[in-house]
């Protein structure tokens, strides 16, 4: 089996700021996006690409107890 990356997610600081960054500036197409929602996804060639806001991933690597390593990206397997 050859290693695979499938979903990578980036925590932000600012969701709206980074939508308009990856849709506006390079053409990502949000995936089912609706305005309000807490995540924002993007099917790639064969990978996802996830925005998530920092301080909820961050909570999230904390409730794994990871949260002392967190560097705002979390690749997915």
């Amino acid at each position: 089996m050859k290693p695979k990356i499938s979903m990578i997610t980036l925590g932000v600081a600012a969701l709206e700021r980074s939508l308009a960054f990856y849709r506006d500036g390079l053409g990502f197409e949000p995936n089912n996006y609706k305005d309000g929602d807490d995540c924002i996804m993007f099917r790639l060639d064969g990978t996802w690409l996830a925005l998530y806001p920092r301080d909820s991933l961050a909570a999230d690597c904390a409730s794994a107890g990871r949260a002392h390593r967190f560097s705002g990206l979390h690749p997915g397997a």
